[in-house]
């Protein structure tokens, strides 16, 4: 999404509180694309520098 200001020029505009985009639809298509059969959920290597360099989030067992 871009922004044309008041000078012409465009921006990048930003967000408060996620206003343009939704979280739960994020958070569902991720889990679609990376939830495994045992329910690990394995992190594409993009977002892993953001987890701590965690690979795989494994449940808490109860």
């Amino acid at each position: 999404m871009r922004v044309k200001g008041e000078d012409g020029k465009t921006y990048l505009p930003h967000t408060l509180n996620n206003t343009v985009v939704a979280p739960p639809r994020m958070l569902i298509a991720f889990l679609e694309n990376h939830l495994q059969a045992d329910g690990t959920v394995t992190i594409p290597a993009v977002l892993q520098p953001y987890m701590g360099g965690a690979q795989v989030l494994v449940p808490k067992k109860k």
